[in-house]
């Protein structure tokens, strides 16, 4: 989310299918998360720090320093690239990866979910929240809701109390929320299934929908698709294929899918980014997407906030001398994130976007205007590429 919707966990984000032999991460290599104008930053003694909106500390308004959560040790951590939620798995991580769930909204501090208690994986969208379960790998998905009486965001996607998705059998290893939609991975075809609108065809069925009609049956799998991982965003998703490359479908109006178009419409069968042959994990965000490689750099392309003059969501910096040293509005083609090396981990937000890894800590790009770079500068309106924690 991950991630858009965003989903942070290790075995599925840039540690499962590393490439070359690389040796397993040292133990303090930070996770990052990136949300709707929040940063959360997984580290030492596995305690959650967060910056930005909707840091989870209770408090609202804009937080440019570090905001430690009350939750204790935390095992994973998503947060909602459209709206300000996250959700986080709590207990001691020598004990496994699964436990209860707790979430917080907008403001609000955060409360365990009723009849979670052994998520092995979460995923938070708009407006709701799926867990994959660990007794029989199943999933679950709910609501999330503004308990200060406002904003309270309903969809029939997403119903009030966590409940199972018809049609989508046990086995799942991966659950990714997007906007009104999601998809997960199964574990014994490897196939990607989604339910939700399908209005852009981000369903990946070979069809488009309305928009008034969702697909609440997750029965039906993405055309032609085995995977490794999927993302949800907010009007299309990619995956990684079983062959490491990237495919993506839905909206392609501002090139998110990468395969070099911008589509006048929708695309509901999935397309190879281009030029991406070793992807380790994906995300996927309003309309852009973000992929981390085998070698540990990383490609955007999409949406690069052009109407934004500090900042950029694909994190490539400016175009070259000779176009005037303009950032590019939009990329259709994956392209390379400027000076960053060492990344393991990858996570779009709604309006920036952050890796870390190892040796690199933290380092994060894009707007900055409620503190979600996560560096400690309120001077600082945004960035065009990486900037570290």
């Amino acid at each position: 989310m991950s991630r858009l919707s965003i989903l942070v966990f290790a075995a599925a984000i840039g540690l499962a299918g590393r490439g070359g032999g690389q040796p397993p991460p040292p133990a303090e290599t930070p996770v990052v998360v990136a949300g709707f104008k929040t940063t959360c930053v997984l580290g030492g003694e596995h305690r959650l720090t967060c910056y930005g909106q909707a840091v989870g500390d209770g408090t609202g308004g804009a937080h440019f320093a570090p905001v430690a959560t009350n939750l204790g040790q935390v095992k994973a951590v998503a947060l909602s690239a459209f709206l300000p939620f996250g959700c986080a798995i709590v207990g001691d991580p020598t004990t496994g990866p699964a436990g209860p769930v707790s979430c917080w909204i907008d403001s609000g501090a955060p409360t365990p979910v009723p009849g979670i208690s052994d998520a092995r994986a979460i995923s938070v969208g708009g407006p709701g929240a799926c867990a994959v379960l660990a007794a029989d790998a199943s999933v679950r998905c709910w609501s999330l809701t503004n308990p200060f009486g406002t904003n309270n965001y309903v969809s029939p996607f997403f119903p009030s109390t966590p409940s199972s998705v018809r049609g989508l059998q046990t086995g799942v290893v991966q659950v990714s929320v997007g906007q009104h939609f999601a998809c997960a991975v199964q574990s014994t075809d490897s196939r990607v299934y989604c339910w939700g609108r399908n209005d852009a065809g981000q369903l990946g069925r070979g069809s488009v929908g309305a928009a008034t009609d969702p697909e609440l049956d997750a029965s039906v799998p993405v055309v032609g698709l085995q995977a490794k991982q999927v993302a949800a965003g907010t009007d299309h998703a990619c995956a990684i294929a079983g062959d490491d490359t990237v495919k993506c479908w839905g909206d392609s109006t501002s090139g998110q899918l990468g395969n070099g178009k911008n589509a006048t419409s929708f695309v509901p069968t999935p397309q190879v980014a281009s030029g991406i042959a070793a992807a380790t994990g994906v995300s996927a965000s309003a309309a852009y997407t973000c992929a981390v490689l085998a070698d540990r750099t990383a490609r955007c392309w999409g949406q690069n906030l052009p109407t934004v003059p500090y900042a950029g969501t694909l994190g490539v910096g400016r175009l070259p001398s000779g176009s005037r040293g303009k950032k590019p509005d939009r990329a259709n083609t994956p392209l390379p994130v400027k000076g960053l090396t060492g990344a393991m981990f990858i996570s779009t937000g709604g309006t920036h976007a952050c890796a870390s890894g190892f040796p690199l800590s933290v380092h994060c790009w894009g707007t900055n205007s409620v503190g979600e770079l996560a560096i400690n500068d309120d001077t600082v309106k945004g960035s065009l590429e990486p900037v570290p924690k």
